[in-house]
Formats: C-alpha cells, structure tokens, sequence
C-alpha cells in the first residue's frame, strides 16, 4: 500500500523494514504494559497502558509527518529495522523480570 501510494514498485526489503519496525514497536509496548498489569491489575492498569500506547503511537506519526522520503541503502535500511526490532525484543525479559519481581511479592 504505501508503495501504491508513493507510486513506485514494492519492495520486499521495504515491506520487511515495516514489518521489523512493527515488531519493535508492538515488543516496546507489551514491555511497558507488563510491570503496570502485574503492579495494578488489568483494571487500575488500563487507562496507563492506552497513554503507554497513545505516546508510542504519537512519537511514530509524528516522526512520519515531516520527514521527506530517505533514500538509504537497503543494506542500511535493513540494519536499522533489523536493531529497532533487537533493542524491541530485548526490552521483553526485561519487562518479565520485572513483572515477576512485582508479582512475586503479592500476597495470594
């Protein structure tokens, strides 16, 4: 779609890109959200989890609206999908030591 838009042919190394881009951003949520269910409990936690989202999501657009077109290599395309997504994931067992640190002294 956003070659369609842009008028030019798709490009799988584009569309991988966006696809590693994604992961990183939906990873960085889940690693935010987490510590915040496990601390509050899902209904105290809602409304911190949409602002978690809500600025992630801001900071994605916005970034997006004023940039021109970058016409990087795919070789440096890939490179910086490829670490935004590692630094993403790697944010995950962070975000579960955490939450299991948290949960651990609940008292059942």
């Amino acid at each position: 779609a956003w070659s369609a838009v842009r008028e030019l042919p798709w490009s799988t190394t584009e569309s991988l890109a966006v696809l590693l881009i994604s992961l990183a951003v939906a990873a960085t949520l889940i690693a935010i959200q987490f510590p915040f269910f496990f601390r509050l409990g899902y209904s105290r936690a809602r409304p911190i989890t949409l602002v978690s989202a809500a600025l992630i999501v801001g900071v994605v657009v916005l970034s997006g609206l004023g940039a021109a077109r970058v016409d990087l290599p795919d070789t440096s395309l890939m490179a910086a999908a490829g670490l935004s997504a590692a630094a993403g994931l790697a944010a995950l067992p962070a975000s579960v030591a955490i939450s299991t640190r948290i949960y651990s002294r609940k008292d059942l």
